[in-house]
């Protein structure tokens, strides 16, 4: 976008060039609701061009979206009412069916006489889509892990119950602690179901808090002492670098291969062809032991989701300072609805009862959700990038339509090939490189 085709109200060329470096999208409107001002990060995120909003009003940009009509109203009300707007959470449909999360601030600027500057509605927009969906992710693993000490606190008292003895101050003790316990989990319910998580609260501390509250029954019930400790060894496990990991390096290619290695052993019983470009070995600022972790997910995703006859390709690119590990699959696909959750936790793009009699690695496979969740988790504690581009195979747009998990049994191609041009997921790491 040309220079020219910003019109920012401001005369000095260091502010002028703040605001369209700025992250966060502004747009301005004078009284008659007229787009004057708007800076590149808005148009980005309401997927427009200075073309789409150029001397329109704003209240026409988006007339055959109803999905939008909450955020038309929110700007709107805020120019009429003359009444500012804080923090106003709403969706916002892109062309393409995507949905974003943002977050709205608006302000009337009165009439300056001294400069004789006009009255105008300065919006400031700010995307928190992946905020929101790392929201998600907390709440439902926090929800889970709720949901799951109702049951042994239930039989435990189920069976205090049954108990034939007398009152004496241990019993009374181990009813008084129960009742605590049944509290604490009410408390910790209510919390998850009824508040909103603070943006800046690490999840580390929530993960921390969780073990804490694990130890606490485990101490307090003795008899749920070992289910207890399994439960906090699992999320360990799944989340916490132990304490014997000692190497903060990897080679990327070096780990690569041997989790491909393994990946491919595990799924040996599969027909699948598989194209491999890690020659390549750049050093990154990542665990083995967390890496592996890390590159295992997509790639038993990609392999759970390619019918035999298929093809994945695994590459890694260096590009000055920056590693791409890249894993593509010509499998299924995934829908865009799904694709917005993957990274979530707890989430299955199919129903659960199409999982239930296959192993890890089949066709069409899956867990409860967490490895890709724990993937982003990683990504966080570790500062790479993780993404996901997917193309669901034109013959099955919907969830529904089940893939008959080999390109040999497939009616509506003649060909492997035919298959690979039908869907696709590219799965893309991005990390950089220390040494």
């Amino acid at each position: 976008m040309a220079d020219d085709s910003l019109n920012l109200c401001v005369t000095d060329d260091i502010a002028s060039e703040i605001i369209r470096s700025m992250s966060d999208g502004l747009l301005v409107l004078d009284r008659r609701g007229m787009i004057v001002s708007v800076n590149p990060a808005a148009l980005e995120m309401l997927d427009l061009h200075w073309k789409d909003v150029r001397e329109r009003p704003f209240g026409d940009l988006f007339p055959f979206e109803s999905a939008n009509e909450e955020f038309r109203k929110t700007v709107m009300d805020c120019m009429q009412s003359h009444t500012p707007m804080r923090n106003k959470e709403v969706s916002f449909r892109t062309l393409d069916g995507g949905v974003k999360d943002l977050s709205v601030n608006a302000s009337l600027l009165k009439r300056d006489e001294q400069s004789g500057a006009e009255e105008a509605v300065v919006v400031v927009l700010r995307d928190m889509t992946e905020m929101k969906s790392l929201d998600r992710a907390r709440k439902r693993v926090l929800d889970h892990l709720s949901h799951e000490l109702k049951t042994p606190l239930a039989v435990i008292k189920g069976s205090l119950n049954h108990i034939k003895t007398s009152e004496s101050p241990a019993i009374e003790r181990i009813h008084r602690n129960l009742k605590r316990l049944e509290e604490i989990q009410s408390e910790v319910d209510d919390i998850i179901r009824h508040r909103e998580i603070d943006e800046s609260y690490p999840f580390g501390r929530w993960l921390a808090q969780i073990l804490d509250l694990a130890d606490l029954l485990s101490e307090g019930v003795p008899a749920c002492g070992d289910s207890l400790r399994d439960l906090r060894a699992a999320i360990e496990g799944l989340f916490i670098q132990g304490e014997t990991v000692r190497d903060t390096r990897a080679g990327l290619g070096r780990v690569s291969r041997e989790t491909l290695r393994k990946a491919k052993e595990q799924a040996s019983h599969r027909d699948i062809h598989y194209v491999v470009h890690l020659d390549e070995d750049p050093e990154i600022a990542v665990p083995p032991e967390m890496l592996e972790k890390a590159l295992m997910a997509p790639l038993k995703n990609a392999i759970e989701n390619t019918p035999d006859g298929g093809t994945i390709s695994i590459s890694l690119e260096t590009f000055g300072r920056k590693a791409v590990l890249s894993i593509t699959d010509t499998g299924v696909g995934i829908t865009e609805e799904s694709r917005k959750q993957i990274f979530s936790g707890f989430y299955h793009a199919r129903q659960t009862d199409f999982y239930s009699t296959k192993r890890p690695f089949d066709f069409g496979a899956g867990g409860k959700g967490l490895d890709l969740l724990r993937v982003r988790i990683l990504s966080e504690a570790y500062g790479f990038g993780v993404e996901c581009v997917s193309t669901r195979c034109r013959h099955l747009p919907e969830e529904s339509q089940l893939c008959p998990g080999n390109t040999a049994n497939c009616r509506h191609i003649r060909s492997p090939q035919e298959c690979g041009k039908s869907g696709s997921t590219l799965f893309k790491l991005t990390f950089d490189v220390v040494s």
